[in-house]
C-alpha cells in the first residue's frame, strides 16, 4: 500500500531507483535505532516497479554481514533484474560497475554510504558495502574511472549529510566537488530526510554536473 498512489508515476519512469534505507530480514523485525525489515519490502519495491535499488546506508550494517548475505540472495533469486547497489558479496562484485542500457544510452551507477553509525565491517569484509570516507577515496575514484570507460553517463548516488538541515554541510561540498572533478554526471543524496536545494555545477575542466544534495 505504502506505493499504491505513486505506482503509475514509477512505472512510467525510464529508470526508477529507490534508496532502501533499512536491511532485509527474515525474522527480529525492528526498529530504530536499528532496523530489520521484512523481505515484503522488496515484493513490494519490486511490485512498484523499482529497477534500481540503492542499499548503501547507515543501517546497512545493522544486523551485521549475514543480513547483507540474506538481503542480497533474496533479491537475486526472486528479482534477478533489479539490479541491487552499494552491497556486495564477494571483492569481485565489488569492482564490477552496475551499467543499465535505456534508449541507446549507457548508463553507470553507483552508491556509497558516509559511515554505518558506529559499526565496523569485519577484516577482510571491507568489499560488502561502499563507503564514502577518506580511506576508501582511491577506491571511489578507480569506481568513477571504470565507471566512465563503460558507460555514456555516470550517476552517483551519496548517502550523506546531516539529519534534519535544509542545507549541504562542508563534508556534502567536499564530496561534491570531488565527484564534479572526477567526472560524475549526475550526484543524487539521500540521509537528511528533508529536501536540500540542487545546483548545476562546473569543473575545473569545465565539466558540468546536476547535484541533487537532498
Amino acid at each position: 500500500p505504502l506505493f499504491k498512489h505513486i505506482k503509475k508515476d514509477i512505472r512510467a519512469a525510464d529508470i526508477s531507483v529507490i534508496n532502501q534505507e533499512t536491511i532485509l530480514v527474515d525474522k527480529n523485525y525492528s526498529g530504530y535505532p536499528s532496523f530489520g525489515s521484512p523481505k515484503a519490502v522488496a515484493d513490494a519495491v519490486a511490485k512498484a516497479g523499482f529497477n534500481v535499488v540503492t542499499h548503501a546506508t547507515n543501517h546497512t550494517l545493522d544486523k551485521g554481514t549475514g543480513a547483507i548475505t540474506g538481503t542480497l540472495k533474496y533479491w537475486n533469486r526472486k528479482y534477478p533484474n533489479i539490479k541491487v547497489l552499494g552491497i556486495h558479496k564477494s571483492k569481485s562484485a565489488a569492482d564490477k560497475v552496475t551499467v543499465i542500457q535505456k534508449n541507446g544510452i549507457k548508463i553507470a551507477m553507483l552508491n556509497y554510504t558516509y559511515g554505518l553509525n558506529g559499526r565496523r565491517l569485519p577484516a577482510g569484509k571491507s568489499y560488502m558495502i561502499d563507503l564514502l570516507t577518506p580511506q576508501n577515496r582511491n577506491k571511489i575514484k578507480k569506481d568513477i574511472k571504470e565507471a566512465k570507460k563503460k558507460s555514456d553517463f555516470v550517476i552517483v548516488f551519496a548517502h550523506w549529510g546531516t539529519e534534519y538541515r535544509y542545507a549541504p554541510d562542508v563534508s556534502q561540498k567536499n564530496w561534491t566537488n570531488f565527484f564534479l572533478n572526477n567526472g560524475v554526471d549526475l550526484l543524487i543524496g539521500t540521509h537528511p530526510h528533508v529536501l536540500e536545494p540542487y545546483k548545476m555545477l562546473k569543473g575545473n575542466n569545465g565539466k558540468k554536473m546536476l547535484v541533487y544534495y537532498s
